[in-house]
């Protein structure tokens, strides 16, 4: 899917580096812009007990696959796309795991 995504990449450290977790996107014309001016870079996230969850970073990529694939860098990954309607015409946002294999 082409035009700007917004990525919100989830990392288990405070380097954020390397491959993340997970990633949320959602298209965003004005992608850029937006990130600079209120984009987490590698932001603690706690939950309401205040327990420490991830880190979150975010970025913007011209196309979803594009994006997904230089943040997992090679690594395997499975995305779900979300639409709107049932028709799958109108969509609304993606997320994406790192798929791990088990031997």
């Amino acid at each position: 899917m082409s035009g700007l995504h917004r990525f919100w990449s989830i990392y288990n450290d405070a380097s954020c580096d390397g491959v993340p977790t997970g990633v949320f996107m959602k298209r965003l014309n004005d992608c850029v812009s937006k990130v600079a001016s209120d984009g987490a870079k590698c932001a603690v996230i706690y939950d309401d007990s205040n327990n420490l969850i991830d880190y979150v970073d975010e970025s913007c990529h011209e196309g979803r696959v594009a994006g997904l694939d230089e943040l997992f860098n090679g690594e395997p990954y499975m995305a779900y796309d979300y639409y709107y309607d049932v028709d799958c015409t109108d969509y609304e946002k993606s997320a994406a795991y790192l798929a791990t294999v088990f031997v």
